[in-house]
This record gives structure tokens, C-alpha cells and sequence, in this order.
């Protein structure tokens, strides 16, 4: 690759460079500590077409300190929620089994379940203390994205427990207030 005046093809005379050559180099900046490469497609950076410039300008943009600040405060809030949408999630699956003819759908935790007992709480909050650690450590917006969507999956998971624990509830309290008025309705009835 020539430097200066010589061209592409490196014949020595300054001019235009031989169809097809790589680009010329300009010279060595000492500040810089390294080539500028002059490309003919500078209008396809400034468009925003070149994949390579739209890297660059990620970089840029991640080394702006608010935009980090945000990541962090973001990484920050979705471990707090993976931790405690994980706690809903055991303790509203724990009350949901415990009705009459519910079953976990899930058949790894099912597997935990039956091989340690009421124990199978802590696996699971492990594996959601190594997600948060995750987003901590590396809270870029791909994690951020990921972690999101897991947190936003076991608050799902949780409420719907819950729903089927509180429908059930609900049931059976009608049940039982039907069940108490025909006790105590049949009983005044019968001593008039």
C-alpha cells in the first residue's frame, strides 16, 4: 500500500489509482497512532450505509455517559425485579400446588420438585440471583432486553398462580357460604 504521493499500484508516479486497487493511505499521524484510509465511498458513511460506521457509531454511542447511567439504573431495576418476580413466582406456585389437582406445567422444576421436597425454592432463586448478577456485570442492551423479557415472562407466570389460586379461593368460598346458608337457613326453618 503506498503512502503519500504514490498510488494504489505502486508504480511510484502520484495520480489516480489503478481500477480495482484498495485505497490510498494517507500519512502516518503521530497524534493518531495510526493510517487514515481515504475511501471513495464517503457518501455511503455519511448516509449511514456502511455497516462499519454504524458500528463505529454504536461505540459512540455506548461511551456516552448518560446513555450508561440509564443502562445501569436499568440493570439495577430488572435484577431487583428478576429476584422478587422469581420469589412471587415459588411462593405462588407453592400455594397453587397445594390446591386440589393442580400440577406444575413446567417439568424441570416439576423434576426439582419431587427429587428435594419443599427445597426446590432455592435452585430456582439461584438461577434467578445469576441472572441479575449477569445484568449487572454486563448491562448491555442486549442482556437488558433478555432479562427483561424473562422477568416480564415469571411476573406472567406468577400472576396466573395467583389468578388460578384466587379463582379457586373464590370458589370455594362461594362454596362454603352456600354450603353455611343451607345449614344455618335449614335450621331456623325447621325450629319455626
Amino acid at each position: 500500500m503506498g503512502t503519500g504521493g504514490e498510488d494504489a499500484s505502486g508504480d511510484g508516479e502520484a495520480g489516480e489509482p489503478a481500477a480495482g486497487a484498495a485505497p490510498r493511505t494517507a500519512p502516518r499521524d503521530e497524534t493518531r497512532g495510526s493510517d487514515t484510509v481515504f475511501e471513495e465511498g464517503a457518501a455511503a458513511d455519511e448516509a449511514g450505509d456502511n455497516p462499519a460506521s454504524a458500528h463505529d457509531r454504536g461505540r459512540a454511542e455506548d461511551a456516552d455517559p448518560n446513555r450508561l447511567r440509564r443502562r445501569r439504573y436499568w440493570s439495577h431495576g430488572l435484577a431487583v425485579c428478576t429476584i422478587a418476580f422469581g420469589g412471587l413466582d415459588c411462593v405462588s406456585t407453592d400455594l397453587a400446588l397445594r390446591l386440589e389437582g393442580a400440577v406444575e406445567a413446567n417439568p424441570v422444576v416439576r423434576a426439582l420438585q419431587e427429587r428435594l421436597g419443599a427445597a426446590w425454592i432455592w435452585p430456582k432463586m439461584a438461577l434467578h440471583g445469576v441472572l441479575a448478577a449477569i445484568v449487572l456485570a454486563h448491562p448491555t442492551r442486549e442482556t437488558l432486553l433478555t432479562l427483561g423479557l424473562i422477568a416480564a415472562l415469571t411476573l406472567g407466570a406468577a400472576l396466573s398462580n395467583l389468578m388460578l389460586h384466587q379463582e379457586l379461593l373464590t370458589a370455594m368460598a362461594e362454596q362454603a357460604r352456600l354450603f353455611a346458608r343451607w345449614i344455618f337457613g335449614a335450621a331456623p326453618a325447621a325450629a319455626g
